[in-house]
């Protein structure tokens, strides 16, 4: 959102237009829009997953899926990182490992 403001302000900096009503008008549209699209993700759960997407498997039953790695262009290091900050060597003790929308590494660990 911020670098689509960015971009219709920096038309307005930068560009021969000196108006000001025309930047405003599409930073407010992209605001208006955010805003818009948060409150409908609130509150309709099947919008906000089209939204925000779902969860990648990368590993399951302790089995690295090397497809999917490649899929959502995860290196190999990631995931290595996402264990190493687990405290786990490999992937052989690992349930789930998953993907999620924000980006981030979740791991859930076989019960000893």
């Amino acid at each position: 959102m911020l670098a689509l403001a960015g971009g219709a302000l920096r038309t307005a900096i930068i560009g021969d237009d000196k108006g000001m009503l025309g930047p405003f008008i599409g930073v407010a549209s992209i605001l208006a829009t955010d805003k818009l699209l948060a409150w409908i993700c609130a509150r309709f759960p099947r919008m906000n997953r089209l939204v925000e997407g779902f969860p990648a498997i990368l590993v399951k039953s302790g089995i690295r899926d090397a497809s999917m790695l490649r899929r959502h262009n995860v290196p190999d290091a990631a995931l290595d990182r996402a264990l190493h900050a687990a405290g786990l060597e490999d992937e052989a003790n690992v349930r789930i490992a998953r993907l999620e929308p924000n980006g981030k590494i979740t791991l859930v660990r076989e019960k000893p």
